[in-house]
């Protein structure tokens, strides 16, 4: 899929304003996030987690000599970062750290993916996964409120960008509302709650996509987190994939 200038345009904002703002925040190292697209997605599926632990180009907020650096990286990842990664390194790899399959979230994307496509190995190709924050931490744990707080503003915008740019039929959060809320406050949705449900916490459509806002799948049962996210989807016959 070609990338527009205007997604790299947002990254290049986001970058500056990590460097301009680095006293606002308590961390040094710092990791970015562009999405990984399948090789094979067709208007489907997109995954959105919360933020990831020490991925992609590196920055250190006190050398902006190193922008330049960083931003070609971005543009990079953006041209060629596919998921091909998760099913070469599903269930151990010797030459990797990684494990796809010792992860709640990637087991739940990979069942959810072959419920809503095809029981196929390959079926992650057919997703796009992306985050709600683009930048974290260079080692483990979630970005700090004052990270989170000031990238944001641009963090939305590149999510609303991407949701135009993949047109997925269906939008899955697998963040909790108390992450995703204020991402989708500003976007029109038409709310579905259901009281009786315990691990869908928002259903709602923007544009032509349907949402589901769902728990982080990390100590969860997987199989009934799994069936609620379906039935869910399943109450919407146009949004089969």
């Amino acid at each position: 899929m070609d990338i527009p200038d205007e997604l790299f345009e947002l990254y290049s904002k986001l970058v500056d304003k990590i460097y301009s703002d680095k006293d606002f925040y308590s961390e040094q190292e710092l990791s970015t996030f562009t999405p990984g697209i399948g090789e094979n997605y067709q208007n489907g599926l997109m995954v959105v987690g919360r933020a990831v632990n020490g991925w992609g180009n590196k920055i250190d907020k006190t050398n902006i000599q190193y922008r330049d650096t960083v931003l070609i990286g971005i543009r990079k990842c953006l041209a060629e970062d596919n998921l091909q990664w998760v099913i070469d390194q599903w269930g151990g790899n010797h030459e990797v750290e990684y494990n796809p399959n010792k992860s709640a979230f990637w087991r739940l994307i990979r069942k959810l993916s072959e419920e809503l496509i095809e029981q196929n190995d390959e079926v992650i190709n057919k997703i796009v996964w992306s985050n709600l924050y683009k930048i974290s931490k260079a080692e483990q744990g979630n970005p700090s409120g004052g990270l989170m707080d000031i990238q944001f503003e641009i963090c939305r915008d590149i999510l609303k960008f991407e949701i135009e740019l993949f047109k997925p039929k269906i939008i899955v959060f697998l963040t909790g509302w108390s992450w995703a809320g204020r991402f989708l406050i500003d976007i029109p949705t038409i709310q579905i709650k259901n009281d009786e449900m315990e691990y869908v916490e928002f259903v709602g459509k923007v544009n032509s996509s349907l949402i589901i806002v769902a728990q982080h799948p990390q100590g969860k049962a997987e199989y009934p987190h799994l069936e609620e996210i379906i039935q869910q989807i399943k109450l919407f016959n146009d949004y089969t994939v």
